[in-house]
Parts: C-alpha cells; sequence; structure tokens
C-alpha cells in the first residue's frame, strides 16, 4: 500500500481542455506540479489523421504484397523461361548426337557395302582365273563345258526331267502303211493299234 500512495495521480476535465495535477511523494510531497494540454477545437481532426495514416499504412501494405507477388511472378517467369531454354538446348543436342549417329551408321554400312563388294569381285575374279586354268587342261572351253555337266550331273538331271514328263502321257500310235509294195490289188490302209 505504501507504493500506491507515493505517487498519486489527480484528473479534472473541463469542456475544452484538461487538467493535469500530480503529486510526487517520493521526492518531496510539497513539489506540486501542474501542466494543462489543449485539445483541439475539432473533434473531427483525430479520426481523420487515423483514417489518414491507415490509409497510408495500408498502401504501404498493399505495395510490399504487389512487390512480393511481382518478384514471385517474375522469378517463376524466369524459372520458366530457363528450364525452356534448357529444354531447347537439350532437344538441339540430343539432334546433333542423332545425327552423328545416323552419319556414322550409314558411313559404316557404305563401308561394308564397299568391303563386300571388293570381295565379291575378288572372287569372281579368282574363279573367272580358275575356270581359265581349267579350260586350258581339258583342252578348250568345250573340254571345260563337258567336264562341268557331268560334275554338276547335269545329264542326270536332264533325263530325270524328261522321264517325268513322259511318264504321265498315254500315247496312242497309228502307224500307217502307204505305198506300193507287193499286195494284191487296193490300197491297204492301217489302222490304230
Amino acid at each position: 500500500m505504501h507504493m500506491f500512495f507515493e505517487k498519486w495521480i489527480g484528473h479534472t476535465t473541463t469542456a475544452n481542455n484538461v487538467h493535469i495535477s500530480t503529486i510526487d511523494n517520493t521526492t518531496n510531497s510539497s513539489n506540486f506540479q501542474s501542466s494543462r494540454v489543449e485539445r483541439p477545437k475539432s473533434n473531427a481532426y483525430v479520426p481523420r489523421t487515423f483514417a489518414k495514416a491507415t490509409i497510408a499504412r495500408e498502401s504501404k501494405q498493399q505495395a510490399a504484397a504487389d512487390a512480393a507477388a511481382y518478384y514471385e511472378v517474375a522469378a517463376d517467369a524466369h524459372a520458366r523461361q530457363e528450364a525452356n531454354h534448357r529444354m531447347a538446348d537439350a532437344d538441339v543436342y540430343k539432334t546433333r548426337i542423332d545425327a552423328e549417329a545416323d552419319n556414322y551408321a550409314a558411313h559404316k554400312r557404305a563401308e561394308a557395302y564397299a568391303v563386300s563388294q571388293i570381295k565379291e569381285a575378288e572372287g569372281i575374279a579368282a574363279m573367272a582365273d580358275a575356270y581359265a586354268k581349267m579350260a586350258t587342261a581339258f583342252g578348250g572351253p568345250a573340254g571345260l563345258i563337258q567336264y562341268m555337266t557331268i560334275e554338276k550331273s547335269t545329264y542326270i538331271e536332264l533325263a530325270k526331267a524328261n522321264a517325268e514328263a513322259i511318264c504321265g502321257l498315254q500315247p496312242k500310235i497309228s502307224v500307217w502303211n502307204t505305198g506300193g509294195g507287193g499286195g494284191s490289188g487296193g490300197n491297204e490302209t492301217g489302222g490304230e493299234s
């Protein structure tokens, strides 16, 4: 309770101004201070100032929110642009690598085809040289042809093909005899047998 009495503040109010009296018991109880605080003449000043301060504060908050939203949208757009740029670079790189791979494969196929053609030509040339030597050995091209038909069983295959062709036929044989040979009186005709 002693603290309560150390400071005592009294207020008295009049119509247009406020009268404040303060007694401070801690330093000197006889020390009495009086001050007068004047109120503004119009009560509308305080709400108008408060409204302006509120509007200014809300404007700053809105500006900060707009700046944050702009930064977020700009950062998102930049990230999308960067992603699109990287995707385009990746597509270009992939296309270039695919083209190089196709070119390399086509080059290797062409080399392989050229090598196979060279080997085939060398083989044909070697066979022609061998046939020339064989023709000389068999007394010329006719001897070489007879040797090759015998070696490859060409005569046997021809005989089998002729036999199969004739096998299914049922021939009718007619013998006609005309002419003068010794008979008595008339023409002889032959019939079918």
